[in-house]
């Protein structure tokens, strides 16, 4: 088993910091959130891809959402 930096980003305005993060979790939570785009990094090797959970589910759990990044 591998260990692998997960990245999600996400614009949001708020007044501090600890209300953007809030607001971030909430959005995560979501089960109708379309969040679902991840940078992953092989902590390993490097390796940098997208994954797009959403397609995944879409696909029967192929891994045709997921893309090196080039």
């Amino acid at each position: 088993m591998g260990e692998f930096l997960v990245i999600w980003e996400i614009d949001i305005s708020a007044d501090t910091s600890a209300e953007a993060a809030a607001e971030a979790l909430r959005i995560q939570r979501d089960p109708f959130s379309e969040a679902t785009f991840f940078t992953v990094v092989d902590k390993k090797t490097g390796e940098k891809a997208t994954v797009d959970l959403e397609y995944l589910d879409e696909n029967q759990g192929s891994d045709h959402g997921e893309n090196p990044e080039i």
